[in-house]
């Protein structure tokens, strides 16, 4: 009678420590989201800080669409690819050339760092908004869809 009774209590000490280890798994899984989430967040506000680092390098390129009254080469709308940029790394280019350079490089950084990557640079005025889009929980639904967004003001 005492053996049987030892093999049970074995039996539920066993049951116990497992329970026990799936929720220490269960942790384990939602740190690593937590950090993953957190991962490509800090890539989304590195790329922003980016983009506002190649604007501010190219003045000549903001201040004449400025003056002109134009779109700045440095605008994109999200959900667009830009055109075919010149190569301005192997030969000089001019302001507007370079934006065009700047801003298709920047956009495919985008696309190859975060999981569903898309962006958009919109001018108004002399104020920039960069806003970097990423799919999260790499579920292709829209409701997953986290955004960072920088301002930053060209005429100040």
């Amino acid at each position: 009678m005492q053996d049987g009774f030892t093999l049970m209590e074995a039996l539920v000490s066993l049951l116990i420590l497992s329970v026990g280890l799936l929720g220490l798994a269960g942790l384990q899984a939602s740190g690593l989201r937590s950090n993953q989430g957190a991962y490509a967040r800090s890539q989304a506000v590195i790329l922003a800080q980016d983009a506002m680092e190649r604007i501010r390098a190219n003045p000549a390129e903001t201040s004449a669409a400025l003056t002109a009254g134009r779109n700045s080469a440095y605008q994109l709308a999200r959900g667009t690819d830009p055109a075919s940029p010149p190569d301005c790394q192997n030969s000089d280019c001019s302001p507007t050339a370079l934006a065009q350079y700047d801003v298709a490089t920047w956009k495919q950084n985008v696309t190859n760092l975060l999981p569903g990557g898309d962006a958009a640079i919109i001018r108004n005025g002399t104020i920039f908004a960069i806003s970097v889009f990423w799919d999260e929980r790499h579920t292709g639904n829209a409701a997953d869809m986290k955004q960072v967004t920088l301002t930053m003001d060209v005429g100040a």
